[in-house]
């Protein structure tokens, strides 16, 4: 599997053999990047980063109920005509990670344990566009390491 590192905050570093072929793929990338990586259908993404947590969700995305979030870690779009796309925290530290997904348009996903053991998950269909992966914490002020998969659901 291809994996990628994200580290605090901005930036997104991945193995270039995930660059395929970008169409109908997802396309990921560090959010003011101009050089997006393909999701492929069939291999997931992997990213590693930090939860961070100072703004109530509320204040990102009135629609979201849950944890306090910084700058987007990620971005992706997806292409014409949509994709069922899954976005999953695979592993964290023992904190409560959430999770807040926001399209361009402002309509958002977010979520807190919907992957069981206080990791959040994300399974929705989503419209073309440009999306921001947010991962934070439950609490305010604290951080914590993450470990989150993005991929098509056939």
């Amino acid at each position: 599997m291809s994996r990628g590192v994200l580290a605090v905050a901005l930036l997104l570093c991945c193995v270039p053999g995930n660059v395929a072929a970008l169409s109908p793929n997802l396309v990921i990338g560090p959010c003011a990047s101009g050089r997006p990586l393909a999701i492929t259908r069939g291999v997931p993404t992997l990213m590693e980063g930090i939860a961070l947590g100072t703004v109530d969700a509320r204040e990102i995305a009135s629609d979201c109920w849950v944890g306090f979030y910084d700058a987007p870690q990620a971005c992706f779009r997806v292409p014409a005509g949509g994709a069922q796309v899954r976005v999953v925290v695979t592993w964290s530290s023992a904190l409560d990670t959430t999770m807040l997904v926001t399209h361009e348009d402002g309509a958002s996903h977010c979520d807190d344990d919907g992957a069981g053991e206080l990791r959040p998950a994300i399974d929705a269909y989503l419209a073309e566009g440009e999306y921001t992966i947010r991962v934070g914490t439950f609490s305010q002020g604290v951080t914590a390491p993450f470990k989150l998969e993005i991929s098509f659901v056939d």
